[in-house]
């Protein structure tokens, strides 16, 4: 496709960590917060990022 324009949209789901390892948050626990952070982007119409419920750390 010469000189044409493609739009592109990203939506992208966000989930934090203080660092800090317990047994409750672990990388398959922010994967799966951050897997539900973009299925919420998407329903917001799209073209969205959503941040996980973020965990207080002391």
């Amino acid at each position: 496709m010469q000189g044409g324009e493609i739009a592109i949209t990203a939506s992208f789901g966000v989930a934090l960590s203080c660092g800090q390892k317990t047994d409750e948050l672990t990388i398959e626990t922010l994967l799966a917060q951050a897997d539900q952070a973009l299925y919420q982007a998407k329903q917001s119409g799209r073209n969205c990022v959503a941040l996980a419920d973020v965990i207080v750390c002391d």
